[in-house]
C-alpha cells in the first residue's frame, strides 16, 4: 500500500444521551478508553486532559466523527473498522467506549466517511475496493469495484469520489457498485475532495486537478506548486488547502474562474511541517471558521497554523508516534488524531 507501508470528570460537552437504536452494539474486541493528562508542548505550565481510544493493532490510518458528533469510526492497517461512542454518563467502565467492530476488507482501511444521517459508513481499503456498511446490522450492503490497486482516499457529497494507486479518480453514485465516471492520470493519486459539482484531487505528481462532475473529459484548472507528493486536500467554502511531503501547506482560490492577471495560488506558505520518513499520508483539515489549519506530523503533534498570518500557533502533543489523520468535531472545538502508535486521541483545542 503506497504511503501507508485523561480528567476526574468528562467534559460536559461529551455528555450525550445515546439512543440504542442509533447504532447496533456489535461484538467488539477488547478496547479501552482512557482519560489521560498530557503536557502541552511549548507551554511549560500547561497541561490538558484527553480521551485515548485503544483497540487497533498497529497504525490507525483514518478516523471520522459522525455528523451528530456522538460517535467516531476508525480504521487501521489491522483491516478493522472500530465504532466508538463518545463518553456519556452511562459509561462507567473503561471497556465500554468501543461499541462495535466491522470486518470484511482484505487489507488496511485507508479512508472512512459517514452517510448524511449517520446510519451507514463508507470505507476505502488497500484491497482495491470500497464498501458501504449498514451500522444497524453490521452487514456490507455494497462492494464498490473499479480500482485496480490501493484505494487511498474517498470523499462523499451527493456523489462519491475515490482515488488510488492506479492513477484513477472514480466518481460513484453512492447507491451503485459501479463507477459512473473515471478520470485517468499517469501517477498514483492520494487525496480527493468532492462537492455537489466539483472534484479536486492530487497525488505523487503534485499537480492539483479540478473537474466539473458534469464534464469530466477536461479539467477546469490545474496547479502545480508543491515539490513532492500531495498527501491531503481540504476545502473551506471557495478556498482549497493542500499539504505535501515537501513540508508545506498551500491554499488556492477554488472557484471555476479567476480574474485575468490574478493568481489562483494564494501567497501564504504554511511551512515547517515535519513529514518524517515513515512515508504515511499525513492528513490535514481546516476549521469551520476557515482561520486554522490542522495537520498530522511526524513530530508526534498536531501542527496548527493561523490561515491569515501563515504562522504556526500550536503544536498539540498527544501521542507517542507519527500522527496520521486529524478530524474536527462538527459543532465543538474538539479534534481527534490517529497515530502509528495504534491510538485515537480526542481533545479540546
Amino acid at each position: 500500500m503506497r504511503a501507508h507501508p485523561t480528567a476526574a470528570e468528562t467534559p460536559a460537552r461529551f455528555c450525550y444521551q445515546i439512543s440504542s437504536q442509533q447504532l447496533l452494539y456489535l461484538p467488539s474486541p477488547m478496547s479501552l478508553v482512557k482519560r489521560q493528562k498530557f503536557e502541552e508542548e511549548n507551554h511549560d505550565d500547561t497541561s490538558y486532559e484527553a480521551l485515548v481510544f485503544e483497540g487497533h493493532e498497529g497504525p490507525v490510518i483514518t478516523a471520522k466523527f459522525s455528523g451528530d458528533g456522538k460517535f467516531v469510526a476508525s480504521g487501521g492497517l489491522d483491516r478493522q473498522i472500530l465504532l466508538w461512542v463518545l463518553p456519556n454518563e452511562a459509561i462507567e467502565t473503561e471497556t465500554e467506549a468501543s461499541i462495535g467492530s466491522i470486518s470484511g476488507h482484505k487489507n488496511g482501511i485507508t479512508s472512512l466517511m459517514w452517510s448524511s444521517d449517520d446510519s451507514h459508513l463508507y470505507s476505502a481499503s488497500a484491497d482495491s475496493t470500497l464498501a458501504l456498511w449498514d451500522l444497524k446490522t453490521g452487514k456490507k450492503l455494497l462492494k464498490f469495484q473499479g480500482h485496480k490497486s490501493v484505494v487511498n482516499q474517498l470523499d462523499l457529497s451527493s456523489q462519491m469520489a475515490s482515488v488510488g494507486d492506479d492513477g484513477r479518480c472514480l466518481i460513484w453514485d453512492p447507491r451503485s457498485k459501479h463507477p459512473v465516471a473515471s478520470i485517468e492520470t499517469n501517477y498514483p493519486l492520494t487525496s480527493v475532495v468532492v462537492t455537489e459539482n466539483r472534484v479536486y484531487f492530487s497525488g505523487i505528481d503534485p499537480t492539483i486537478y479540478a473537474y466539473d462532475l458534469r464534464h469530466t473529459e477536461k479539467s477546469i484548472w490545474e496547479e502545480t506548486v508543491h515539490e513532492d507528493t500531495v498527501t491531503s486536500l481540504s476545502l473551506n467554502e471557495s478556498t482549497l488547502f493542500s499539504s505535501s511531503q515537501d513540508g508545506t501547506l498551500r491554499s488556492y482560490d477554488a472557484q471555476s474562474f479567476v480574474a485575468q492577471g490574478i493568481s489562483r495560488v494564494k501567497p501564504e506558505i504554511y511551512a515547517d511541517l515535519d513529514v518524517g520518513t515513515d512515508n504515511f499520508l499525513l492528513r490535514s483539515t481546516v476549521n469551520r471558521a476557515g482561520d486554522r489549519l490542522f495537520c498530522g506530523s511526524a513530530d508526534k503533534t498536531v501542527t496548527v497554523w493561523d490561515v491569515h498570518s501563515s504562522r504556526i500557533v500550536s503544536k498539540l502533543a498527544s501521542q507517542s508516534g507519527t500522527i496520521i489523520d486529524v478530524d474536527l468535531h462538527p459543532t465543538e472545538n474538539i479534534l481527534l488524531s490517529t497515530s502509528v502508535d495504534g491510538t485515537i486521541v480526542i481533545r479540546e483545542y
